[in-house]
């Protein structure tokens, strides 16, 4: 479904969800899953919708075996997913009353979403260094068409792909293992989407942790001379990782931070065409000379850590927003 739609609200759980989306479905009369199997990052951690005393719930799957593992439902559907939903959009009676029966409610969704769109654009704008995550993907969307299939790594990618870069169009054009966390996933990935999809321009995003699991696809990529972006935030460490040990470990860090290193220069080796992006102005012209070239091309963008640009991560965006209550519940008292 496209994100422009008027029904569609966007992402919705743990990775990449909006706080309003999360409200609308914990505060919704009936959910209905389709396709999903209703896992902890799709339902953050099973809260939205909750397992107790929450919505009325339906399940449509192909395999029966998905269908009420984690919820209780009113109605278990097993079945193909297009073919489902065709018969109940058929079975629904004088759908036009029931939509303007909704509209108010229909159109401060709306209006919900475009105050969300307006402070992404906000966030986008800021130019400090290192680079914002926000303002590399919102140069994504401005200058990749709406048919470019985008494979992404977890850590920095997932979450800000899924919540700021806006689908336009039906179909699935990005490929992430959200639910899995799988490092080094994007950069072999890149290879299979192209393949599979060749009329589609490739653009892979990962980060420096997961460059470190899976370079050696970087040679299958030159040597196939595939028409590749990758794109790579770069913050030194295993910022996921990271970010939990800040946020629950009261940051005691442990293995989780890197070196310096000249991933650009490795690139180069592999026979990529390579540059490093550390002004936040360079960032656009970096990628529109990568997209223009029509080779090989990674960008090691520096961006900035989680540790100080919590990630729309909706466990993270409500610990960051108690940590300061709970550090100082954790402190000693004074004496006089």
């Amino acid at each position: 479904m496209a994100e422009t739609s008027p029904v569609s609200i966007g992402i919705v759980g743990g990775n990449g969800a909006r706080a309003y989306t999360n409200a609308v479905v914990v505060h919704a009369d009936l959910v209905v899953f389709v396709g999903t199997r209703t896992d902890s990052t799709t339902t953050h951690h099973w809260h939205v919708p909750p397992m107790d005393n929450g919505p009325a719930a339906i399940q449509i799957d192909v395999e029966p075996f998905e269908i009420g593992n984690n919820y209780r439902l009113v109605v278990a559907v097993a079945g193909d997913a297009k073919l489902t939903l065709i018969d109940l959009i058929a079975a629904i009676d004088r759908p036009a009353e029931i939509g303007a029966r909704n509209r108010a409610r229909i159109d401060g969704l709306v209006a919900e979403r475009d105050r969300y769109w307006a402070d992404v654009e906000r966030q986008a704008r800021v130019t400090s260094r290192p680079i914002k995550p926000q303002l590399l993907v919102r140069a994504m969307r401005e200058l990749l068409g709406d048919d470019v299939q985008i494979v992404a790594d977890p850590g920095t990618p997932t979450p800000y792909l899924g919540a700021q870069y806006e689908l336009r169009q039906a179909g699935r054009t990005t490929i992430i293992p959200r639910a899995h966390g799988g490092l080094g996933y994007a950069i072999p990935g890149v290879v299979g989407a192209h393949y599979a999809r060749p009329e589609r321009r490739v653009i892979g995003m990962t980060g420096d942790g997961s460059f470190g699991m899976s370079v050696g696809e970087f040679e299958t990529i030159t040597r196939y001379n595939l028409p590749i972006v990758l794109i790579q935030c770069s913050n030194g460490s295993f910022g996921w990782i990271k970010e939990l040990q800040h946020l629950y470990h009261g940051d005691r860090y442990f293995s989780v931070d890197f070196n310096p290193v000249d991933y650009a220069a490795i690139a180069r080796g592999f026979g990529f065409r390579a540059r490093q992006v550390v002004d936040p102005q360079e960032v656009r012209p970096a990628l529109q000379e990568a997209l223009a070239d029509g080779r090989p091309y990674f960008l090691d963008v520096v961006t900035e850590s989680q540790i100080t640009e919590t990630p729309p991560v909706a466990a993270w965006v409500e610990a960051e927003a108690t940590r300061g209550e709970r550090l100082a519940s954790a402190l000693p008292l004074e004496r006089d």
